[in-house]
């Protein structure tokens, strides 16, 4: 059956002048496939074209629209199969779809809100009501986006105040603990306890940063950072849960190696996320590797340690902050799930890259674990510290 336009040809009306987005409309009908991409152009929308169910999924696969018009009676794969089959898919499963259809009938609207529709047209369909429902559900979508994002940012705030401000509170608590029965570590620990002071303030002080980042209120100063000293310092901070698990860190970082970073995010926010996820999945009694080398002017970074390792599933999803990647490490430890989102944020502002390779642990796996290669660029530059730096 064809679509007859009860206004007009093109449907063409004037509204408030915002982003349009990009729609996929799906039918069989060729007829139908021109009038509807034809009204929606005239309105400003991208529209995208597709005779049937298996050449949609293609054309959403190679770019995601924002919205799917979908009609319901097509030969081969009909409506509610495309429907299922998009809302299956991690990709397109948040793609808003709006069915098109010549009937009504109750137990089709149910069975179509049941697989993830958002909304019904009839045949003949008025223009006006077409494209006022699709914008309103791009709104409802942009909104939903906006919502999301603000969460995401908002926890990641929260990682970096509870738990990357943690690390070098646990080590002054530590020392403190000591002190009770040996005094004199207080003057033994001295310049570590006041550098774990010196980052507690520049983590509370990188949260204002990042919220300013968020805005594009504030563009990250990066310098250059000797690798090797920092990796130590990371090391000394997470000493006690290396210690508990009786895990042993071997560096194989030249002396001269320097990176470009912003120093205070790239200890707490990235090295100390590595090196925790390696103990946290690490079995006792094991060694966590970590080497470096420079290539032309980028610094290759690896960790790699021989733990539980992680599935395929997990390990798509390891980036993405609205998936649950949170697990219990190899003692029970607990995780937030934002580390790897956060620092994969950081290494971005540096100009770098990060990838992770991993092999669960199995009665048939031979090697395991989990290897984090980080890529940056390399700096230069005087490797002398000054008094309220890493010591």
């Amino acid at each position: 059956m064809g679509y007859e336009d009860m206004n007009n040809k093109t449907g063409n009306i004037e509204q408030e002048a915002e982003p349009r987005g990009n729609v996929l409309v799906v039918d069989d009908n060729p007829n139908n496939l021109r009038l509807l991409s034809g009204i929606l152009t005239a309105n400003g929308y991208k529209a995208r074209s597709a005779p049937s169910a298996s050449l949609a999924f293609r054309s959403a696969k190679a770019s995601l629209p924002d919205l799917i018009l979908l009609d319901i009676m097509m030969p081969d794969i009909d409506g509610f199969e495309a429907c299922r089959q998009f809302k299956d898919s991690p990709e397109a499963q948040d793609i808003p779809i709006i069915f098109l259809t010549a009937k009504m009938e109750m137990d089709d609207m149910i069975k179509g809100f049941e697989l993830g529709a958002v909304d019904y047209i009839t045949k003949p369909f008025n223009s006006r009501e077409l494209l006022t429902r699709i914008n309103t559900h791009l709104q409802l979508k942009r909104n939903k986006e906006v919502v999301l994002k603000q969460k995401t940012e908002y926890q990641e705030l929260l990682h970096v105040l509870c738990h990357d401000l943690l690390n070098p509170l646990n080590g002054l608590m530590l020392a403190l603990q000591h002190a009770k029965e040996d005094p004199s570590i207080l003057v033994e620990k001295r310049s570590m306890m006041l550098h774990a002071v010196q980052s507690g303030v520049k983590i509370v002080d990188l949260v204002r940063q990042m919220r300013a980042l968020e805005e594009k209120k504030y563009q990250m100063t990066l310098i250059p950072v000797n690798l090797k000293e920092v990796i130590s310092h990371s090391i000394n901070m997470l000493q006690d849960q290396f210690i508990r698990k009786e895990i042993t860190p071997v560096i194989n970082v030249d002396e001269t190696l320097m990176v470009q970073v912003e120093e205070t995010s790239f200890i707490n926010s990235v090295i100390n996320n590595i090196l925790t996820n390696a103990i946290k999945f690490s079995f006792s009694g094991s060694s966590i590797m970590i080497d470096a080398e420079g290539k032309e002017n980028r610094i290759i970074l690896v960790v790699k340690d021989t733990g539980v390792g992680m599935s395929e599933k997990l390990l798509q999803d390891i980036f993405k902050p609205n998936k649950a990647t949170t697990r219990s490490g190899t003692n029970g430890e607990k995780g937030t799930g934002f580390g790897m989102p956060l620092m994969k944020k950081f290494v971005v502002e540096y100009g770098g890259s990060i990838e992770v390779f991993s092999q669960q642990h199995t009665e048939d796996a031979k090697e395991h674990g989990t290897q984090v290669v980080l890529t940056l660029a390399a700096g230069s530059g005087d490797t002398s510290r000054s008094d309220d730096r890493i010591h």
